[in-house]
């Protein structure tokens, strides 16, 4: 996880401060004995500033037991009881210095240093103590209680009781919506920081299989070249082993396009979408002849039925590899006959749809081929998600990925794009090709 996390810190595009992230206890024990500490150095700065009031024997007595209190807290802060109770020793010293400051406030006659430190404590907890919101609340009762009792014990009759109560209680308001803020945003960037860690163990995981899946094709290219360069080679052995090289660069190819837009996807949250209409006849044209000889290389017949369409608001890339990954998981499944892609248009979307009539696969083995691989323990390899980003990227253009599978044989995949503006190209008259 630490790996993560620092990989996270240097090419994030997040833009979050780890200095703020939730670091455990450690984090927040530290932020306590660092406010102990400090609490400590203003009670010694007081004998600097003011060492007259410290000639009365009272005053000297109150200081010395809030310096010896702040000393054991912090001191406290390092033992292994503290580390498993810090809450509720966090909320014991609060109780102590309210308590210190109205007895501080019974000798001095002043209300206003106890109000301060009343007011300060749910203030200081909700802003850098990150404990639960029951703590919280009853330090805000914590507070109320002290105010109470301080004046029931040392009343101050100067006819400003009341703004004093309607100071202490706005303050606990104000201080328990600065602890629900507080959380919230602590648990965005908790949630964020997950995010990005599922992230990278998601990009790591991949890559690592992408490695391996293109490791592989590549051998055998290595290999069919070697004997390629054999001088005894027969010509129908050449041709096979072109067409193996032909096939195995095809399905290289598809692995490597896959795994970018699965990382585009991934980073982008979606596929991006075309401001205007394209024509989608020469593109489906080009797609399917590319597909044709991938089918002839592995000994099926490819058949295709492309009526003139109208333009379609989608990326051309994105509509190329549509088709590509529909037909790259037909031509996998069949055995043997012919693959078949045909086109059509129908209420206002055009429909691309290829069958394999011979083609055998498990139900099980096709929706995981559908899922989302972000999901999964285990990544099924760059090669076997060509169906999830085909119905990905067609439903970012507003469209419908249906796949239909036949008993006891046969796989028709379809996608339906809707329409745009732009008519169809007269060029392309209704073809048919075997």
């Amino acid at each position: 996880m630490p790996e993560h996390r620092e990989q996270i810190r240097k090419d994030s595009k997040w833009a979050v401060p780890f200095e703020v992230l939730p670091l455990g206890d450690d984090g927040w024990l530290w932020l306590i004995r660092l406010s102990a500490a400090i609490g400590l150095v203003f009670l010694l700065l007081y004998v600097v500033v003011d060492p007259q009031a410290l000639n009365e024997p009272e005053h000297f007595k109150l200081h010395s037991i809030s310096v010896a209190g702040v000393a054991a807290f912090l001191a406290l802060t390092w033992t292994s009881i503290f580390r498993r109770f810090w809450q509720f020793w966090t909320f014991t010293i609060c109780l102590f210095i309210m308590a210190m400051f109205i007895v501080f406030s019974a000798v001095t006659g002043d209300p206003v240093s106890r109000m301060i430190a009343i007011i300060l404590c749910p203030f200081a907890t909700a802003s850098f103590v990150n404990w639960s919101a029951r703590w919280q609340l009853a330090m805000s009762f914590a507070a109320l209680g002290s105010f109470a009792v301080a004046q029931w014990m040392v009343p101050i009759p100067d006819g400003f009781n009341i703004y004093r109560w309607l100071g202490v209680l706005a303050a606990v308001l104000l201080a328990e919506s600065t602890a629900i803020f507080v959380e919230q945003y602590r648990n965005r960037i908790r949630g964020q920081l997950e995010a990005l860690e599922a992230a990278a163990r998601f990009r790591e995981r991949e890559i690592a299989t992408m490695a391996h899946d293109i490791r592989n094709p590549l051998s055998a290219l290595a290999g069919y070249v070697e004997l390629l360069e054999e001088p005894g080679a027969r010509p129908a052995d050449r041709d096979q082993m072109i067409a193996r090289i032909g096939s195995t660069a095809w399905n290289t190819n598809l692995v490597v396009n896959n795994a970018l837009d699965l990382y585009r996807m991934e980073e982008n949250g979606s596929f991006p979408m075309r401001d205007g209409d394209i024509d989608p006849n020469p593109i489906i044209a080009n797609v399917a002849d590319d597909c044709a000889a991938q089918a002839r290389r592995v000994g099926l017949g490819w058949r295709s039925e492309l009526a003139d369409l109208p333009g379609v608001r989608i990326d051309p890339r994105m509509l190329s590899r549509i088709i590509q990954n529909s037909a790259a998981a037909a031509i996998g499944a069949a055995k043997t006959g012919h693959v078949r892609i045909t086109t059509s248009v129908r209420d206002g979307r055009i429909a691309i749809e290829i069958e394999a009539p011979s083609a055998s696969i498990a139900a099980a083995d096709l929706e995981q081929m559908m899922a989302n691989p972000r999901g999964r323990s285990h990544s099924p390899g760059a090669g076997k998600i060509g169906l999830f980003l085909a119905r990905a990227m067609t439903e970012a253009a507003d469209g419908a990925f249906t796949v239909d599978l036949a008993n006891p044989a046969g796989l028709r995949l379809r996608a339906e794009i809707p329409c745009g503006e732009i008519a169809p190209a007269r060029s392309f008259q209704n073809r048919r090709s075997a």
